[in-house]
C-alpha cells in the first residue's frame, strides 16, 4: 500500500510540473504582481488576492468582482486531491484484480496437483482423525466393490460359456443310487415326461432336473450379483461419500461444540475436495489392479492346464508320499473332550477300548435334577432323554439362525420415529394411559436426526457376527420327536407356585380340565355363543357410547373399549398342576388376553389399580409383609394361624360379589357416573368370558374367570369386606389378619376350629382349610414367635421346588442372568432374619446356579459390584428420557458392540434432542413353552 501512496504522490508532482513548464512567461508576471507589504500596525494580516493561482494560471474573473484570494487556493488545493484519490483508487482496483487472477490460478493449479492427504496440512490434529477414519472405512468399501466386481465378471463369463459354478456343478452332477432292477423297469411318474424310443431312463431324467435346477440357481446369483454391484457403484460415488465424510464433520463440530459456521464451511469444502482426490487417487489403481488380475488369472489358467498334463505323467509314488505323511500327523493329536448328550459320546460310550486308545473324554454338561413326572411306568415308560429335556424348562429358549445384517438394521425405523417423538414431546411418558390406541402419527422430520441415523446405519452395517453352537443338542431334537410321536398320551404343563414342568397323561389332564368345567361352566352351541356374543357386543356399544357422550370417557378411552369389537375368537381352557397339594390337583386357567373384551379389563385394570392401597389389610408382595411385622409385638397366647380359601375363583357366588364390590366401588369415586360405567364394566367382563375345549364351548356362569387381568383387584376388593367381617367377629381373639388373594395369616388366640367356622359363616360359598399352625409357611417366608414375642423370620423353600432356573446356556441376553442372579442373592439376604439363615440359604442357591450352568466366580463378581454400587448410592437419580434400538436376540450379537456404536454419535444426536439416553432393548425368540403350547392345549380345542 506504501508503494502505491508514492507511486501516486509522484505522478501528482510530474503533472504539477508539467502545468508549470506550461506557463511559460505567466510566472514572471506572477513574480512580478506580488508585492511584500511590511507587517507593521497599520499593514493588513491578510495579502491582498493575486490575480494567479498557485499552479501559475491566470484567475477566471468572479461575476461578484470580488474574492478572498485563500478561498480560491484552497479550492485548487480540493480539486487537485480529488484527482489523485481518484487514480489512486483506479491502480488499486487493478492491483486487486491482478492478485485475484493470480489466486485463481493458483487454487486451480493446487487442485490439479494436490493429493488428499496434503488436503490435511493445518487442519486439526482432532479433525485430521475423522478424516483417516473416513479414508479407512472408504478404502474397504472400494475393496469390496472391486471384490464384487470381480465376482460379477467371473460368473459373466462363466454364463457366456454356458457353465455352472463349482459347488452348483457338483450338485448337478449328484447321482442317486437307483438299484438295477429299477433302473431297468421305471417308468415315468407324470404326464409331462414323454417316454423316448428307447425307453425311459430314471437316471437320466434325474440329471436333467438337476442340471435345470443348478441352472435356475445360477441364474438367481448371477441376478443378485448385479444386484450388489450396483450397490456398491452407489456406495464408491463421489456424491455418496461426500454425504458420508459431511455427515461425520457435522458430528465432530457437535461433540467438540463448534459453531463457527464460516469455518464449518470452508472445513465442508475441504473434505468435499479431500473425497474428490481421494476417489481420484484409488479408482484409477483398484482398475489398474482389477486389469493386472484379470491378465494374471488367464496366465494361472494356462499354467493350470500345464499342470494337469503333467500330473496324468506323474507316478503313483509321488501321490502316496505326501498323502501318508499327512495321516501320520493326524493322528498325533491330544486328548478330545465331547459332551454327554452328543451323537459321538452316543455311539462311543460303550467303546471303552475306542476311547482309551485315542484319549476321548465323555463329560457332562449339568447335573440332571429330575422333574415332575405324573406318568405311571407301569403305563408308559419316559425315556431318560426325554426327562432331560424336560428339564431345561419351559422358560429355555433355543438359539436361532446366525444373525444378518438385516436383523441388525430392522429397529432403525422405529429408533428414528422415537428420537423425534422425544424432539417434539419434551415431557417423561411414564404416566401414559394405556388405554389408547397406538398413535400412526408422523413427526416433523430433523436433519441432525437423519444424519444421526445414517451414520449409526452405515457404522452397524460392519456387523459381523460371532461364531457360536447351538444350545440344543441331538437329545433335544431326540426328545421333541419323542413327545410328537406320543402326544396323545402324555403332556408337558407347567406347574402351579412356579414349580417348573410337569409330565402328565392326557387321558388325566382331560379328566382335570372336565372337573373344572363343571364348577361354575355351562356348555354352549356356536348358535347360542353367535347370539350371546352379538347381544353382549350391542348393549357393549351402546353403553360405551352413552358415556362417552356424558363426558365420562374421553375419545381416546372410547376408541379403545371399541377396538376389539370385530375378533370373534373364544378362549381356551387350560389348568395349572398343583403338586404341591396331595393328592396332586389342578388350577383353572382361562386365556382370553386376545378376546374382544379385553380392552374393558385393561381399563378396569387402570381404574381399579389406585384403589388397593386403601385395602389396609391386603398384601401384594413379601417385601409389604415384612414392613409390617418387624416392629409388630405379639400378645400372650397368640399363634400365627394361616388359612387358604379352597378352589377361590370358581367358588365365588356372583350375585353375592357385585351386591358387594358395586357399592365399594360407586362410593369409592363419589357416586358418580364413572363409579356406574366401571360396575356395568365388571358385570360384562364376567358375564362375556366364553372358552373352548376339545371342539366344545363353555360359557362361566358363576365365579370369576382366572384368566382376566383384573381377576386379582376384584378377588381382593371383595375379601377386603370378609377381612373386615373377620375382625368383628373374632374380638380380642384375633390381633392381626393380612391377605394375600386366597392366603390368610392371622395372629389368634382362640380355637382353630371356630376360626373356621366363622370364616364359613360369612357366606356358604367359600370354604376354609387351616394349612398351618404356630410356625407356619407364608409366601415365602417360614414365619414364628420368639420367646420375647418377636417375630422371626426366615427363607420358605417348598420341598416340591425344583429350582429349575433359566439355563446358563439359554438364548437370553446377559441382563436376563444378572438380573436371576441378583434377584436370587437379594431375596436370601431379605427373607432371613438371621445371618446364620441367610448363609445357608445363599450356599443353597449357589449349588443350584451351578446345577443350571452358572459360573459361580462370575456370580461372586456381580455379587461384589453391586453392594460396591449400592454402597455408592446416595439418592436416587432422576427420571431420564430414553429411545431403545430394539433387536433380535442371538448368542452371536455383542451387546458391547451395539453400545458402543449407539454412543458413537450421541453429541450430534444431542444438537437435535437433548437430555436423551439411546439404549438397546432385546427380543427374543420363543420357549419351549410356547412352541409347546400349540401341541398341548390347541390339541385339545
Amino acid at each position: 500500500m506504501s508503494d502505491l501512496l508514492s507511486h501516486g504522490l509522484l505522478a501528482s508532482a510530474g503533472v504539477a510540473g508539467a502545468s508549470s513548464a506550461q506557463c511559460g512567461s505567466g510566472i514572471a508576471a506572477f513574480t512580478n504582481d506580488l508585492t511584500v507589504a511590511p507587517r507593521g500596525r497599520d499593514s493588513p494580516r491578510t495579502p491582498a488576492p493575486s490575480r494567479f493561482t498557485a499552479a501559475g494560471r491566470e484567475r477566471a474573473p468572479s461575476l461578484e468582482g470580488s474574492r478572498n484570494g485563500v478561498e480560491m487556493l484552497l479550492l485548487e488545493q480540493n480539486q487537485l486531491l480529488m484527482k489523485q484519490v481518484a487514480l489512486l483508487q483506479s491502480q488499486v482496483q487493478s492491483s486487486q484484480a491482478r492478485s485475484e487472477a493470480m489466486s485463481v490460478q493458483e487454487v486451480a493449479q493446487s487442485k490439479l496437483f494436490q493429493s488428499h492427504t496434503q488436503l490435511l496440512e493445518g487442519v486439526d490434529p482432532a479433525l485430521q482423525k475423522v478424516f483417516l477414519d473416513f479414508e479407512k472405512e472408504a478404502k474397504h468399501v472400494f475393496e469390496a466393490w472391486e471384490t464384487q466386481k470381480k465376482l460379477f465378471e467371473k460368473y459373466s463369463k462363466l454364463n457366456e460359456e454356458g457353465r455352472l459354478h463349482n459347488h452348483l456343478q457338483a450338485e448337478a452332477d449328484y447321482k442317486w443310487q437307483w438299484t438295477k432292477l429299477y433302473l431297468a423297469k421305471a417308468q415315468p411318474v407324470s404326464d409331462d415326461q414323454d417316454m423316448v424310443e428307447d425307453g425311459y431312463n430314471v437316471a437320466e431324467d434325474w440329471a436333467r432336473m438337476r442340471r435345470r435346477h443348478a441352472e435356475e440357481c445360477f441364474e438367481f446369483i448371477c441376478k443378485h450379483q448385479k444386484q450388489c454391484v450396483a450397490l456398491y457403484e452407489q456406495e464408491v460415488s463421489l456424491p455418496v461419500l461426500q454425504q458420508k465424510l459431511t455427515d461425520r464433520l457435522d458430528a465432530w463440530f457437535a461433540e467438540q461444540a463448534f459453531d463457527d459456521l464460516e469455518v464449518q464451511r470452508v472445513l465442508k469444502q475441504r473434505g468435499c475436495q479431500f473425497v474428490q482426490s481421494f476417489v481420484r487417487a484409488t479408482r484409477p489403481k483398484i482398475q489398474t489392479r482389477m486389469a493386472k488380475d484379470k491378465e494374471q488369472q488367464q496366465k494361472r489358467e494356462q499354467v493350470l492346464l500345464e499342470a494337469k498334463s503333467k500330473w496324468e505323467e506323474m507316478d503313483v509314488k509321488d501321490v502316496l508320499s505326501p498323502a501318508l505323511f499327512e495321516l501320520l500327523d493326524a493322528k498325533q493329536k491330544r486328548s478330545c473332550k465331547i459332551k454327554e448328550d452328543s451323537a459321538l459320546a452316543f455311539l462311543v460310550k460303550d467303546n471303552e477300548e475306542l476311547c482309551r486308545r485315542h484319549n476321548v473324554k465323555i463329560v457332562s454338561e449339568a447335573a440332571y435334577k429330575g422333574v415332575h413326572n405324573l406318568v405311571p411306568s407301569d403305563v408308559l415308560c419316559v425315556p431318560k432323554f426325554v426327562l432331560l429335556h424336560v428339564a431345561r424348562s419351559g422358560k429355555f429358549i433355543p438359539t436361532r439362525k446366525a444373525t444378518n445384517v438385516k436383523d441388525i438394521l430392522s429397529g432403525l425405523d422405529a429408533l428414528k420415529r422415537q428420537l423425534l417423538l422425544c424432539r417434539v414431546f419434551q415431557g417423561n411418558a411414564a404416566c401414559v394411559s394405556k388405554c389408547r390406541l397406538k398413535s400412526t402419527w408422523q413427526p416433523p422430520g430433523s436433519a441432525g436426526v437423519d444424519a444421526f441415523v445414517r451414520l449409526l446405519s452405515h457404522e452397524l452395517t460392519q456387523f459381523e457376527p460371532k461364531t457360536f453352537k447351538s444350545n440344543q443338542s441331538w437329545f433335544d431334537r431326540k426328545a421333541k420327536a419323542w413327545l410328537r410321536q406320543h402326544a396323545d398320551l402324555v403332556a408337558v404343563v407347567d406347574c402351579d407356585k412356579g414349580l417348573g414342568d410337569c409330565l402328565v397323561l392326557r387321558s388325566w389332564l382331560v379328566e382335570q380340565v372336565q372337573l373344572q368345567l363343571a364348577q361354575g361352566y355351562v356348555q354352549l352351541s356356536p348358535v347360542e355363543l353367535q347370539k350371546k356374543v352379538a347381544e353382549l357386543k350391542f348393549g357393549a356399544d351402546a353403553m360405551v357410547q352413552f358415556f362417552f357422550s356424558s363426558g365420562v370417557l374421553s375419545l381416546a378411552e372410547r376408541d379403545f373399549l371399541l377396538s376389539k369389537f370385530q375378533v370373534s375368537a373364544v378362549g381356551i381352557f387350560r389348568i395349572l398342576v398343583k403338586v404341591h397339594k396331595q393328592p396332586v390337583s389342578s388350577r383353572p386357567i382361562c386365556n382370553v388376553r386376545n378376546s374382544w373384551y379385553g380392552p374393558f379389563s385393561t381399563f378396569l385394570v387402570e381404574r381399579l389399580g389406585p384403589l388397593m392401597p386403601q385395602l389396609d389389610s391386603v398384601i401384594v408382595s413379601s417385601d409389604q409383609l415384612l414392613q409390617q411385622l418387624k416392629p409388630l409385638r405379639c400378645d400372650a397366647a397368640m399363634r400365627f394361624v394361616t388359612l387358604d380359601i379352597v378352589n377361590l375363583y370358581p367358588s365365588v357366588d356372583r350375585k353375592h360379589l357385585m351386591s358387594i364390590v358395586g357399592p365399594f366401588v360407586r362410593q369409592s369415586f363419589n357416586h358418580s357416573a364413572l363409579g356406574d360405567f366401571i360396575v356395568k364394566a365388571l358385570e360384562l367382563v364376567l358375564e362375556a368370558c366364553v372358552v373352548s375345549f376339545q371342539g366344545l364351548l363353555f360359557e362361566a356362569q358363576d365365579g370369576i374367570p382366572t384368566g382376566l387381568s383384573v381377576a386379582g383387584i376384584l378377588a381382593n376388593i371383595y375379601l377386603w369386606h370378609f377381612d373386615r367381617y373377620m375382625s368383628r367377629m373374632c374380638g380380642c381373639d384375633l390381633q392381626i389378619l393380612r391377605r394375600y388373594i386366597d392366603d390368610l395369616l392371622l395372629l389368634w388366640a382362640g380355637d382353630v376350629q371356630s376360626l373356621v367356622e366363622k370364616a364359613e359363616g360369612w357366606h356358604p360359598s367359600l370354604k376354609f382349610q387351616v394349612s398351618g399352625e404356630m410356625e407356619v409357611p407364608f409366601l415365602d417366608f417360614h414365619l414364628s414367635i420368639l420367646p420375647n414375642r418377636r417375630v422371626h423370620w426366615k427363607l420358605f423353600e417348598k420341598p416340591q421346588n425344583l429350582y429349575l432356573y433359566v439355563p446358563a446356556f439359554s438364548n437370553h441376553p446377559a441382563s436376563t442372568f444378572a438380573s436371576l442372579q441378583l434377584g436370587g442373592a437379594i431375596r436370601c439376604e431379605r427373607r432371613n432374619r438371621l445371618f446364620s439363615d441367610y448363609a445357608a440359604s445363599i450356599r443353597s442357591f449357589r449349588r443350584r446356579l451351578k446345577d443350571r450352568g452358572f459360573d459361580l466366580a462370575g456370580f461372586d463378581r456381580l455379587l461384589a459390584r453391586y453392594r460396591a454400587k449400592r454402597m455408592r448410592r446416595h439418592a436416587a437419580p432422576g427420571l431420564v428420557r430414553k429411545a431403545f434400538l430394539k433387536l433380535p436376540y442371538n448368542k452371536d450379537i455383542s451387546a458391547s458392540w451395539v453400545s458402543q456404536k449407539l454412543r458413537q454419535f450421541e453429541p450430534l444426536l444431542r444438537q437435535s434432542v437433548p437430555a436423551l439416553k439411546l439404549t438397546t432393548s432385546w427380543s427374543v425368540g420363543r420357549s419351549l413353552f410356547q412352541s409347546r403350547y400349540k401341541q398341548v392345549w390347541k390339541f385339545l380345542v
